[in-house]
This record gives C-alpha cells, sequence and structure tokens, in this order.
C-alpha cells in the first residue's frame, strides 16, 4: 500500500514538520505500507509559498492520475494550511482519491469559528469527504464533532522518540531550571512566564531558558524592564540534539500557552522524564496529569503559574516521583512506535472503505 503524506517539508521546523519526520523514519522498511513524501511548502520563506504549492498541485495532479498513491495523509493546521489543504482535498474529490485529514492546528477551532459561512461549508464539506479526520485528543474530537458535527473521526496521540537517548554530555548548572521550549509568540505565554518568574522569592533564584524562534527582541527587554535579565538566556531554534541536550539539564518544563493542539515539547519532556507546567488548553490535560507528571494551570493566569513554579522548587522531593510517572506515561501512550502502530492500522483499514 502506497500512502501520499501532504504537508510541510520534514526539514521545516515545527511539530507537524516533527510528527512527518518520524512517520516517513517508521515507514521507511514496513513490508506492507511506503509512504510518499508531498510538501506544501519548502521553505520558511513566505515570499516562496505560492510558488511551492504551484508545484506541489502539479505534482499531485501527476501523481494521482498516474495512481502512484492508494491514500492521501493530508497534515492540516488553520489559516494558509487549512486554505492549501482544501484546494488538494477538492483535486482528489474529482480524482476520485482517498483521503484523511490529520488535524494539527492549535487554533483551528477559533479559525474556523470565524470563517466566512460559505467558506466554513466548504471546509466542513472536503471534511466529511475525508474517510477519517484524525484529531489529537478526545478534547479536539469532540470539538469536531459539537461545531463541525462530523462522525468520521479518530483519536491518535502525536509520538515522540525518547529525548534521553540524545544525551551525551555532563549536565553542569547552579540554580534550578525552567525551560520554555516553543516559538517567542503570544499564544505560547512567554510574556505571562515574565512576569510570574520576576515575583519574589523566584526572582533572582532561578534560570529562565527560552529554545525557539520569533521576537526574542520584545522579549528581551520586558525581562530588563523586570529586572530579570540576568536570569534568563534566550537561545533561538535549536537543532533537536541540541534541545535535547537543554532540555535534559532542566528541572521543569513550562508551556503556558493560551491555545495547542498535543504540543510535541511536551511529550518530548515526558520522555526525558522532565515535569511540565502548563495551561488546561486544547490536548494538554490528556498529556499532563496535574499533581503527578506536572501542574496545570488557568491560561493567562500569572499568581497560579508563578504558585506552580514556586512549589515545583519549594519540594524537590517530589521531583523524581513525577519524572518516574514522566517516562512512565510516555512509555504507555507516546512513543513514535505507538503513533506508527496506529496510523499503520488506519491507513490498512481504509482498503476497505
Amino acid at each position: 500500500m502506497k500512502v501520499l503524506l501532504i504537508g510541510p517539508h520534514k526539514s521545516l521546523n515545527g511539530g507537524v514538520a516533527s510528527v512527518s519526520q518520524d512517520l516517513l523514519e517508521s515507514f521507511e522498511s514496513d513490508p506492507d505500507v511506503s509512504l510518499i513524501e508531498l510538501s506544501t511548502i519548502y521553505t520558511e520563506k513566505k515570499l516562496f509559498y505560492p510558488i511551492n504549492f504551484l508545484v506541489f498541485f502539479i505534482q499531485l495532479i501527476w501523481l494521482s492520475i498516474n495512481n502512484r498513491f492508494d491514500l492521501a495523509h493530508i497534515h492540516l493546521a488553520s489559516k494558509g494550511s487549512a486554505f492549501r489543504k482544501v484546494i488538494a482535498m477538492a483535486l482528489l474529490c474529482m480524482l476520485s482519491k482517498k483521503y484523511l485529514v490529520h488535524l494539527h492546528g492549535a487554533k483551528f477551532d477559533e479559525f474556523y469559528l470565524n470563517l466566512p459561512k460559505i467558506t466554513a461549508f466548504i471546509v466542513k464539506y472536503y471534511m466529511q469527504r475525508a474517510i477519517y479526520v484524525v484529531a489529537l485528543s478526545k478534547s479536539w474530537e469532540n470539538w469536531i464533532s459539537e461545531f463541525m458535527h462530523l462522525q468520521n473521526t479518530r483519536i491518535i496521540s502525536n509520538g515522540s522518540h525518547s529525548a534521553k537517548r540524545h544525551v551525551n554530555s555532563p549536565i553542569l548548572k547552579k540554580m534550578p531550571v525552567c525551560l520554555f521550549g516553543g516559538r517567542l509568540e503570544g499564544r505560547k505565554g512567554p510574556e505571562e512566564l515574565l512576569f510570574a518568574c520576576s515575583i519574589p522569592p523566584l526572582i533572582g533564584n532561578i534560570k529562565i531558558w527560552f529554545a525557539g524562534d520569533g521576537n526574542d527582541v520584545h522579549y528581551k527587554a520586558l525581562a530588563e524592564k523586570l529586572g530579570i535579565i540576568e536570569d534568563c538566556e534566550f537561545f533561538g531554534w535549536m537543532p533537536k540534539e541540541e534541545y535535547y541536550q537543554k532540555l535534559n539539564q532542566a528541572d521543569v518544563f513550562i508551556l503556558p500557552s493560551f491555545a495547542e493542539g498535543m504540543p510535541m515539547s511536551i511529550i518530548e519532556s515526558l520522555s526525558a522524564g522532565i515535569p511540565s507546567i502548563s495551561a488546561i488548553v486544547g490536548g494538554i490535560p490528556e498529556l499532563i496529569q496535574s499533581g503527578k507528571t506536572g501542574i496545570l494551570v488557568e491560561p493567562g493566569n500569572i499568581s497560579s503559574l508563578h504558585n506552580a513554579i514556586k512549589k515545583i522548587f519549594e519540594t524537590p522531593c517530589t521531583r523524581p516521583r513525577m519524572s518516574k510517572a514522566c517516562k512512565e506515561e510516555y512509555t504507555k501512550n507516546f512513543t513514535v512506535d505507538k503513533m506508527f502502530s496506529s496510523f499503520k492500522s488506519l491507513y490498512i483499514e481504509t482498503q476497505t472503505k
């Protein structure tokens, strides 16, 4: 069976590209299913998106007409990703090709509910035509059912390779470390983290590491204004192995987002045995068991975020217990092997549809 994997190129930054890369590697030697990557975008530079998509569209027509695949697996997010993929779905329908939709976008709910009625109808129509719509979590499946009235859903959680396997260097640090891993933008909550860490007794007693691209100038200026610039380090975007080195030197991972799907960064933290503090949004409550593998807080609540960080560091005896629980949760539910097995079963199931 041949499956066409449609989405951003595996070499790009971000969770969707990371999932694509893991799936492509997992199916590389599988005797029953082979994956063919077809990228809608190849670069981070938006100027080239139209050219990228034109090349993609021509390739999709050729592959479809020549029956080079049995099923298309379409990664779908919001905004431009949604519009590009709806055009691809329309073409696949026209050519009577099977496809499934893999919904990723953290803000897809907000995006969809704010679309003009006719545009929302078109998006919904082509998602209905999919054999399956894959949701990352139960909460996202419930949303799809309630607001889009789709019944063709399946839940497959993201999976990650273990971050522990990339650790080669000794861990050297003088102060407890909080790691923020994600793009520096308002949706991810880096500003809330800085405010939470500027309140005594945290100020001057912990390090805050930021690993991710984005507008670091704004957040450095805010850290300076809050008097905690000496406590902060901004690394920018990091290759995975370098990021895993930093992750394994951290005491706690923090992602105070306002919207998420099922963040790969938290799954990676689970694999490394690093407890997480994050907000109750998207699929995060299905990743973090509050009090067991981390602490959940309300999005935007700086006081709760501050108290959660303080609690982690004031009760160091709980961290080994949390670390053990994180590794167990990862092994049970969020490995790449589990994600691979789930998708292989789903792919094979579509042959009877």
